[in-house]
């Protein structure tokens, strides 16, 4: 059995490497010694070619699996990222990366190692969709394809967007800070879901087209695709089977279809057909426990394993 999932603590960088059955998993680090510019990360991606891209408060890093780089705001160039605290980080994989700062959001080419900005304004989300870069800003939601930026819809209201995410049937779900999640679909009829659903960190659509929303007050949500909703929440005793919080920062599926959960509390697998949850925590033990709790992002390679990365230039 292969672990192919990307984890992220608070104060390391972790990736599970091969396991020996199927309840083992063992962890390596990569943190600041190995040129990781800040310890807390926001958000990873994947670019084609392999490279690891991280989203950290003291600038933008991509990993080639043997050096880091670093990229940062430089004085008098507008092109430039807007700040060092990256917020997000995502990609077409075609060559191009988009970074969202808090400043704006800014495009890297890969090929001509160039930046550009896009949008130099407050944007609240970003998330590639399945042909274009998706914008939220304030209520009012972008599409950016080919160096183009066009309006694709309006809300009703202005409205603390936090996530932006898009299904594999063209809907656009958006988590919101206190008002819950919002679907628009591909007429752009706008639709409340889950309304007492509130602070959302992460929002997934799984193999079999379930939808799981993380938040950081209520657990996790997995809506069914019959519409069944199921709220999974800490017990008293979370070691009864049960997710080991209700402040969910991240979620994933891996090639088995293992649900990882990333917590405050560490970080949770959920068997889906079992209704079964297993938990990693930290400790002493280097290489079967995490270094720290805290779990802030996940990400699942694109090769299915995490034991190597490969690195190569664009045609």
């Amino acid at each position: 059995m292969k672990i192919n999932i990307i984890v992220l603590c608070l104060m390391a960088l972790l990736f599970p490497k091969k396991s020996f059955s199927a309840n083992d998993v063992y962890f390596s680090r990569i943190g600041v010694e190995h040129g990781l510019s800040q310890l807390t990360v926001m958000k990873m991606y994947q670019d084609e070619l392999g490279g690891m891209w991280f989203a950290t408060r003291e600038g933008l890093n991509r990993y080639n699996g043997s050096s880091m780089e670093v990229f940062r705001p430089i004085p008098n160039d507008s092109n430039s990222l807007g700040e060092s605290l990256i917020l997000y980080v995502c990609g077409d994989k075609s060559g191009h990366v988009f970074i969202h700062t808090q400043n704006g959001v800014n495009e890297y080419d890969l090929r001509s190692s160039k930046m550009k900005l896009i949008r130099k304004s407050s944007i609240d989300a970003i998330s590639y969709g399945k042909n274009n870069l998706w914008i939220a800003e304030k209520n009012k939601i972008y599409a950016y394809k080919n160096g183009e930026l066009t309006l694709f819809c309006e809300l009703p209201s202005n409205m603390s967007i936090r996530k932006i995410y898009q299904t594999k049937d063209e809907r656009i779900l958006l988590g919101t800070l206190s008002l819950g999640v919002f679907v628009i679909d591909k007429t752009k009829k706008i639709r409340s879901f889950l309304p007492a659903c509130s602070r959302v960190s992460d929002i997934l659509e799984d193999s079999k087209q379930n939808i799981w929303i993380t938040t950081w007050q209520k657990g996790l949500y997995k809506i069914e695709k019959n519409g069944n909703v199921i709220n999974y929440k800490q017990k008293n005793d979370f070691f009864n089977n049960c997710i080991s919080s209700n402040f969910v920062r991240s979620v994933c599926e891996d090639n088995n279809g293992f649900i990882w959960i990333g917590t405050t509390n560490g970080l949770d697998r959920l068997d889906v057909s079992k209704d079964e949850f297993k938990h990693y925590g930290s400790g002493a033990y280097s290489f079967k426990e995490l270094s720290n709790e805290s779990v802030w992002a996940l990400l699942k390679d694109d090769q299915g394993t995490i034991s190597k990365q490969h690195y190569q230039k664009l045609n």
